[in-house]
């Protein structure tokens, strides 16, 4: 038993150097998180469904918008859904954005009939995004406070050639995005089954792994030590009982 003691007390002192150099290291980490950390934006399409779906033209009918006869001038009318969120690690302040720059949604090959915010995680957001036309190819935003994990979604109403798809943009340059001007794309793929356990970015998760199985290690460490540490007891004990007091003659 006293070797398997001996093993253990060692086996402590490598968990404690291990546990030792994690800490330094997630030390090191927290503080490149919390200087260097940099604001990040995502922006999809996550619906697209037509107004009017006519297949086949029809030589009696007409549909008329704005004036515009849209099935002789081949035009259709789509409905964009598009969610924007601050999937970066720090807020985006009204200075963070370039103030001589709208910051919004450009579209080519389409002009923008109306718009509207339909979704928001935050009331803020909800309350003061308030896009608006700036004209036909332009859907400004205000420059709102966007804290990391916020989130919004517009709807926009599209006119555009049937022959020729529209494509939408995010404009606006944000301080520490590199990019002015992205396309945005629609989703590819479906939202992760367990959001919460594998939320955040790879080194996140990377970090969260190597937490899990220190704090496993350490724990099944602990519980040997305890379970040797009551054995050992329990065999004293019983090798060497109390004898109760001599009376004195």
């Amino acid at each position: 038993m006293k070797s398997v003691w001996e093993k253990l007390k060692k086996w402590g002192k490598v968990a404690w150097a291990i546990i030792g150099v994690f800490v330094v290291l997630l030390a090191v980490w927290s503080a490149y998180d919390q200087y260097y950390k940099k604001p990040n934006l995502s922006s999809q399409i996550v619906s697209e469904i037509n107004v009017l779906d006519i297949n086949e033209p029809l030589k009696d009918l007409q549909i008329l918008f704005q004036g515009d006869n849209i099935q002789e001038k081949n035009l259709n009318l789509r409905i964009y859904r598009v969610k924007i969120e601050n999937i970066g690690g720090t807020n985006i302040i009204q200075n963070d954005f370039d103030q001589n720059d709208s910051w919004g949604i450009q579209i080519n090959q389409g002009r923008f009939i109306e718009t509207r915010l339909i979704d928001s995680n935050s009331d803020y957001v909800r309350t003061d995004l308030i896009p608006m036309i700036q004209n036909d190819g332009v859907i400004k935003f205000n420059k709102v406070i966007f804290d990391k994990g916020n989130y919004f979604t517009v709807e926009l109403l599209v006119l555009h050639d049937k022959s020729t798809p529209p494509t939408l943009y995010r404009i606006g340059k944000v301080a520490g995005i590199k990019e002015n001007k992205s396309e945005i794309l629609a989703v590819e793929s479906a939202e992760p089954f367990w959001p919460t356990l594998f939320y955040g970015d790879w080194l996140i998760n990377l970090v969260r792994a190597i937490i899990y199985f220190i704090l496993s290690v350490s724990l099944f460490i602990a519980i040997i030590i305890l379970i040797v540490k009551i054995t050992e007891k329990r065999k004293r004990t019983a090798q060497n009982p109390q004898q109760p007091p001599q009376q004195p003659s």
